[in-house]
């Protein structure tokens, strides 16, 4: 993604929440499937579970706010 400073990030992740429509107005945010310890679970930000094994989950490895974002390439 470009910044709105003119720098480049890349991201390497699962999932990316925010982006649905130009009203959408959430951070940029994403996520990993990962298979993480539930006792250990409690230290992540955890957006989504899989129904047939506890351990497999998504979570939150980078957040931009949207006002940092000037496009998602």
């Amino acid at each position: 993604m470009r910044l709105t400073d003119g720098s480049v990030v890349d991201v390497w992740a699962d999932s990316l929440a925010g982006d649905s429509d130009a009203d959408d107005g959430r951070d940029y945010e994403f996520g990993c499937l990962m298979d993480i310890d539930p006792d250990a679970q409690g230290e992540f930000e955890i957006t989504a579970r899989t129904p047939s094994n506890p351990r497999r989950v998504v979570a939150i490895v980078a957040r931009f706010p949207r006002a940092a974002v000037h496009e998602i390439l």
